[in-house]
């Protein structure tokens, strides 16, 4: 006899719930005057949201299920796009935000034909990485014998969450062993904290030091 599905207020409580830690990610964006990278994690919330409510009580929200799961995908995978230009320290803010919205619109053309398989979602984050943070991190330690200004106590702390939640993402793929969702929770509760740290690795971020000059130009 199968096991009964689990009441849709739990799953409810376990997906959508478990979200809560990650709505400081579009404050501190907001606060950094971000206005992109604010629009994306907000958008990526949101589209969480509305995927697992209509997935909790079988319903349709403007969208179906599986339509906000795709535009979940598109926004978690673009989140990593944006951190890890983040994390290169681009010193012209147009480059800064160029490469972010290439990253957005690389993930949408990767995603639309081929929302539901894994290899088009490893590939582009693993893509990023290599070709952002990695490859102009080398650059400036070829270049300038240093690596970008990092806290690498936040830096160490927030992989750290990181790792544990792609474990928690890895579990919770086998829905036969996870119909509560509890590790699909965990997911969302380790990679938010992991956000809030990811999100503060940078010392100087580049929109601080923009402010400041046009501060400086202001006031001679």
């Amino acid at each position: 006899m199968a096991d009964a599905p689990p009441p849709p207020l739990l799953l409810f409580a376990t997906t959508v719930l478990s979200q809560c830690v990650t709505a400081y990610i579009p404050v501190i964006m907001w606060r950094h005057r971000w206005p992109f990278e604010f629009c994306v994690t907000l958008f990526a919330i949101v589209t969480s949201v509305m995927y697992h409510t209509c997935q909790s009580f079988k319903i349709k929200i403007g969208l179906d299920e599986l339509q906000w799961h795709r535009l979940d995908n598109i926004a978690a995978i673009s989140c990593f796009g944006i951190w890890f230009t983040y994390l290169c320290c681009f010193k012209d803010p147009h480059v800064d935000q160029l490469v972010k919205i290439v990253t957005f619109m690389l993930t949408v053309i990767v995603q639309e034909p081929w929302p539901w398989d894994v290899r088009f979602t490893v590939a582009p984050i693993v893509a990023y990485l290599v070709c952002l943070p990695v490859a102009t991190g080398l650059h400036r330690l070829w270049r300038h014998g240093r690596w970008p200004p990092y806290d690498w106590r936040n830096f160490a702390i927030g992989v750290s969450l990181l790792l544990t939640s792609f474990y928690f993402f890895y579990r919770g793929l086998d829905d036969d062993n996870d119909q509560w969702r509890l590790w699909h929770g965990g997911w969302h509760v380790a990679s938010g904290l992991a956000s809030v740290r990811l999100w503060t690795v940078v010392k100087q971020p580049i929109n601080h030091r923009v402010v400041r000059h046009l501060a400086t130009i202001d006031h001679e």
